[in-house]
């Protein structure tokens, strides 16, 4: 009980020095993707998921689309686990290829897919992650938004309570609350 409030605080930390009050700076792609990437995997302690939701088998990060994060995205989430879960990945290039999942990064190439994905994740108690704000407005859950070389967080709280999910009130204080 006590390493599990360890590594919670642990991650509050890593994602308070991440994120840096919202916002980390950010000098090319590759630190962008490394930032996204580290954040994807310290981020699910920070949500609660629908009451009732079967956790079965490992805790799945998926990534839709074209993935940027190489192999940093799979080296991190090695050896790591979720509630007892552990943490795997798993890449689909389109939604038809998408198997079950806790967690879905939606990547930029799937900016014109927005709309079908977002209606294909009601009601299946996943988080969704976007890299565009229109999509965090339409209804992602969590945007890790580039914005003047920063990286920032927002959160669309309508967008997770429609899901019976929630926040907690460390990464709400982290977060740029979306309208």
């Amino acid at each position: 009980m006590v390493a599990r409030a360890l590594r919670g605080v642990w991650a509050l930390v890593c994602l308070v020095l991440l994120l840096g009050a919202s916002s980390a700076r950010v000098e090319a792609p590759a630190e962008e993707y490394a930032a996204k990437a580290q954040f994807l995997v310290d981020m699910a302690v920070y949500f609660r998921w629908p009451e009732g939701r079967e956790a079965k088998g490992p805790f799945v990060v998926a990534v839709l689309g074209r993935s940027p994060f190489g192999a940093r995205l799979d080296a991190l989430v090695r050896a790591r686990t979720h509630q007892g879960r552990p943490m795997k990945v798993a890449y689909a290039a389109r939604l038809a290829d998408l198997g079950p999942c806790d967690m879905v990064f939606i990547c930029r190439s799937e900016r014109r897919n927005g709309a079908e994905i977002l209606e294909w994740a009601k009601g299946r108690g996943l988080l969704t992650v976007a890299e565009d704000r229109e999509l965090v407005d339409r209804g992602a859950m969590v945007g890790l938004i580039l914005d003047a070389e920063r990286l920032r967080m927002h959160l669309n709280l309508k967008a997770l309570e429609g899901e019976g999910m929630g926040a907690s009130a460390q990464l709400m204080r982290l977060a740029v609350i979306a309208p």
